[in-house]
């Protein structure tokens, strides 16, 4: 029997409904437009930490940032020391970005949903705060930091269904002193609900105090690259940009799409673009961190080994005593036609897509005109839409239907369809196909490839993608042998635009 998830499930997606299948009532529908506006009833929570000021990549990431800022809930944004800036913070450049920000929102919230609106800049600028002009666990030493006043409270507003994600882009005292504080003060029933209420991703150990926090506090969701002190050229996050600099997978990123050149051409513009400083060692190794926040249906910040724009990372500890993850190894194919196995890859192989994402935001910020503008594809799968997983009962020795017609593009550029099976989710990245019996057949249903039919052997976990970074997963809701399949249809427009 072939299972269509609309067969099983209603049609409904945080409380709309579609039509049925085989009803096309393209980008004019109100029930499919407003597919559009799903990704903003719920938006991640954040609070950053920052050593702005220390070299120009946390300033462009901050950039990157506020062009997301209608994604994600930003609830902090810290100025903090770190291994390179040990005596001094810079809330003033954070100042000064967002400043310069809300000359921009007009012109952003022209190009989105009502839902979908941008924060005003004196909402931001009332998030900033700073920690302790010291290194380390030396802020230990000294009374509650306005940073860590500030993170307890967020802390204290989020919930273990609805957490607060804290991305480390310096050091980690702030978050050192916040724990510290609380462990003192509170029971132990309420401090395990604050470090439920926590998640951690941070750009390598910037200081001494990252170490400090997991040995005390292991069950913390905590993501970081685990390597040799400053040895970044091991880290995930510089999948994001930093080939060049750290001579690794050469030939496989698009290098070009990195580059000052471009950058200059395509973020450099208008008044934020101003703010966007050339890079010294690489683009942006901060942003990694708060990629997964971004609601692109690849993303899915509580599964980090599902993989997304932030990179891939697994349990160290598979006991699962310890909530640590850190480096996993993606399988690509570089632009050279070569095979890459590398957890830089599980970084790079999405560069068009962030890249594509951000220039196009970025010309939101420099003109509020719609219609001359690109937007993002709505993908439609099954009849359903949102950046939460969809599930696809299936059993064994039977096929499902993945149906992507329903996805429409707001310009009305004519939508191309390719679908991927991501494996490494599934298997180890070095564990060969089997030629004899393939895990997955994947059939096209119609000419354009919108529909295919899908015959897995193991339990499906499949995602629609958009090229320029939307997208929506799609699961199993059995689980044969411990394993997922991960699929992504890509949905590309074809328009004059990045």
């Amino acid at each position: 029997m072939k299972l269509s998830v609309l067969a099983i499930f209603p049609s409904l997606v945080r409380g709309i409904k579609l039509p049925a299948p085989g009803v096309r009532n393209g980008g004019n529908s109100t029930s499919l437009s407003r597919c559009e506006s799903t990704k903003y009833l719920h938006k991640h929570r954040l609070f950053v930490l920052t050593d702005i000021d220390n070299e120009p990549d946390d300033q462009m990431s901050l950039v990157r940032l506020l062009t997301y800022s209608n994604e994600i809930d930003i609830r902090g944004i810290t100025a903090t020391t770190s291994q390179w800036l040990k005596n001094t913070t810079g809330a003033a450049t954070i100042h000064k970005v967002i400043t310069a920000y809300g000359n921009t929102t007009a012109n952003l919230n022209a190009n989105v949903p009502a839902d979908g609106r941008y924060p005003s800049a004196a909402a931001l600028l009332s998030k900033v705060s700073s920690g302790h002009p010291v290194f380390g666990l030396a802020a230990l030493e000294l009374g509650l930091s306005k940073g860590a006043q500030a993170l307890i409270r967020a802390v204290d507003e989020a919930a273990p269904k609805d957490p607060l994600w804290v991305t480390i882009w310096g050091g980690a005292n702030v978050l050192a002193e916040a724990l510290n504080s609380v462990s003192i003060t509170r029971n132990v029933d309420e401090m395990t609900v604050f470090i439920s209420s926590l998640r951690v991703y941070s750009i390598s150990d910037q200081d001494d105090a990252g170490p400090w926090i997991r040995t005390r506090y292991p069950s913390l969701f905590y993501i970081v690259s685990i390597h040799g002190y400053n040895l970044y050229s091991t880290a995930t996050w510089t999948g994001i940009s930093g080939e060049t600099e750290y001579h690794f997978d050469q030939g496989g990123p698009d290098s070009s799409l990195v580059t000052n050149d471009w950058l200059q051409t395509h973020v450099r513009i208008g008044n934020l673009g101003k703010f966007y400083p050339n890079f010294a060692y690489i683009m942006e190794g901060d942003t990694p961190s708060f990629f997964p926040l971004i609601q692109n249906g690849l993303n899915y910040p509580e599964e980090p080994s599902w993989g997304g724009w932030g990179g891939r990372y697994t349990l160290v500890d598979s006991s699962g005593k310890q909530l640590l993850y850190s480096n996993a190894a993606d399988q690509v194919q570089g632009i050279n036609g070569d095979t890459f196995v590398s957890s830089f890859a599980s970084i790079w192989r999405w560069r068009q897509h962030y890249q594509h994402d951000f220039a196009t935001r970025m010309q939101w910020a420099t003109s509020g005109n719609y219609s001359a503008n690109n937007h993002l594809p709505v993908a439609i799968v099954n009849g359903t839409c949102g950046p939460d997983p969809l599930i696809v009962p299936f059993s064994p020795g039977t096929s499902v239907i993945l149906d992507a017609s329903d996805s429409w593009d707001p310009d009305n550029d004519k939508l191309s369809f390719q679908w991927l099976y991501y494996q490494e989710p599934t298997l180890h990245p070095f564990h060969p196909f089997n030629i004899e019996s393939p895990f997955i057949n994947i059939t096209n249903v119609d000419e354009l490839g919108t529909t295919v039919k899908v015959q897995p052997h193991v339990d499906l976990l499949a995602s629609s993608a958009q090229a320029m970074g939307s997208s929506e997963r799609v699961g199993s809701s059995q689980r044969l042998f411990g394993k997922s399949l991960i699929f992504f249809v890509g949905l590309s427009h074809h328009s004059n635009g990045v």
